[in-house]
């Protein structure tokens, strides 16, 4: 099955190519204290609406209700889910994991389900998982989605170019990598992991807030996932049923319930990570979700200026204090 799914993510890709943005123009790397962070110019972050412009509208539309945007439809995924490309992408290969049902909404807990479907999904590409949830999380869209991206973040030719000049290559590279290893080492002596889910933990070597689930090796099922996902969630908040009123797509409002925190989540195979978060922007700077994991892409030259003046980590321990 993953191999029809990859085959059809390939051909949908050749036709849908010519309406995503080209990839990130890279700018320059910064040292921090602990991390490595790659700065680069993505103009889809220029012409996203944001928010509050969707907001706005009389009837917004749901780019993932039918009929979807021609070029953009991938795949079904099981009967309740559907794959998607990014009009809006980060990377080359960004796609999303949208609900069929457009009444879940991006605010209320995910359900085991829909983190079951997501994280089979992994296995189409070199990925990462993540989703947005809150009004300070980058989410725009209030239609149930997450963000499928391929990786290696940053493009071959580029670690190519550099790897003469640096032996730190795994973490100035590859933003995820170092993630991996830190997340990993944290139970690197249990022999439990290869079965059990282990209690969520932080990583104390990052500059922001954050909590972990290393994903035990065996018998992942959706009750595991979601168990790792409350595990993390309720590091930073006791409150996972505040009563919100949301507005519909026909104007219509109806009450929803959802965690107390805007927030990022992070899957990937072995490991998960939420990281609140409590503004938009910081000195005038928004970062999507992967400034986290080490790639900060930025809408102008000017936004480079300033995140050097104030540094990447202060920027990310500003955005996630709740």
């Amino acid at each position: 099955m993953n191999g029809f799914l990859q085959e059809k993510i390939r051909r949908s890709f050749l036709r849908a190519r010519h309406i995503l943005y080209a990839p990130p123009q890279p700018l320059s790397f910064i040292k921090g204290s602990k991390m490595w962070f790659y700065l680069a110019h993505n103009r889809a972050l220029c012409e996203k609406p944001s928010r509050s412009e969707i907001e706005s509208q009389v009837k917004p539309i749901d780019p993932f209700e039918r009929p979807y945007t021609p070029g953009l439809f991938i795949s079904k995924l099981q009967q309740d889910h559907v794959l998607l490309w990014n009009p809006f992408n980060i990377v080359p290969k960004h796609l999303l994991i949208a609900t069929t049902n457009q009444k879940e909404h991006q605010e209320e807990l995910l359900t085991p389900k829909t983190l079951s479907v997501s994280y089979q999904s992994l296995s189409l590409l070199n990925s990462l998982i993540f989703y947005n949830s809150g009004v300070y999380s980058c989410s725009s869209q209030p239609h149930r989605h997450l963000h499928l991206i391929s990786l290696p973040l940053i493009p071959p030719e580029l670690t190519q170019k550099l790897d003469q000049k640096s032996v730190q290559t795994d973490v100035f590279y590859h933003p995820i990598v170092q993630f991996h290893k830190y997340v990993m080492s944290h139970y690197r002596d249990s022999k439990d992991m290869e079965s059990i889910l282990l209690p969520s933990f932080q990583l104390k070597e990052l500059p922001f807030s954050n909590s972990c689930c290393v994903l035990p090796k065996k018998n992942i099922t959706p009750n595991i996932l979601f168990k790792a996902y409350l595990s993390c969630l309720n590091q930073f908040t006791s409150v996972l049923d505040e009563k919100k009123t949301i507005r519909d797509g026909d104007g219509s409002k109806r009450v929803i319930f959802g965690p107390n925190i805007s927030y990022h989540l992070f899957i990937s195979k072995s490991w998960m990570m939420v990281v609140p978060r409590g503004s938009v922007s910081y000195q005038g700077i928004g970062v999507c979700p992967i400034g986290f994991l080490g790639a900060i892409f930025l809408k102008d030259k000017r936004q480079q200026k300033i995140i050097k003046k104030i540094g990447p980590e202060n920027l990310l321990r500003n955005l996630s204090k709740l």
